[in-house]
């Protein structure tokens, strides 16, 4: 069982919105990236670039505040934390990024609900999607 389905289990929640997409394991909605590609042009492109530089400065205040632990559900940090994992999740669907839309979201709800256990686990699993969702925007730029 991968870490964002175990993450879901212990949410109770499902990745059935991962089920419609086209790409890698429905970590990419190619469609939806070519569809946006179409209406937005270079512009869309641009954004794609200037997402990934939010992604990465996201990340990197994530990793810092769960490496320093003691996040719990109703701590001020924990609910920065878990607003910047959603802000990830919403920002990420835009460009069709399934993977870390949905791997943010469990970071989030693991975050709310303050299961220290599991709050590592679920940032390795977005650590791995961020990646993942690099390479994608990277080899879309350079097929558009």
């Amino acid at each position: 069982m991968g870490i964002v389905r175990l993450c879901a289990a212990v949410n109770g929640k499902g990745d059935e919105s991962m089920a419609a997409t086209t790409d890698n394991d429905g970590r990419f909605d190619t469609a939806l990236f070519h569809e946006r590609y179409e209406m937005g042009g270079d512009g869309y492109l641009e954004l794609a670039g200037t997402f990934v530089s939010y992604m990465d400065g996201e990340m990197q205040v994530l990793t810092a505040a769960i490496e320093r632990g003691g996040l719990t559900g109703s701590d001020a940090l924990a609910k920065d934390m878990a607003s910047r994992a959603h802000g990830l999740a919403g920002s990420g669907s835009t460009f069709g990024l399934r993977g870390v839309q949905e791997a943010a979201l469990q970071l989030e709800r693991t975050i709310r609900q303050g299961q220290q256990a599991m709050i590592r686990a679920c940032l390795v699993q977005l650590e791995e999607e961020c990646a993942l969702a690099r390479e994608f925007l990277q080899r879309m730029t350079d097929e558009s």
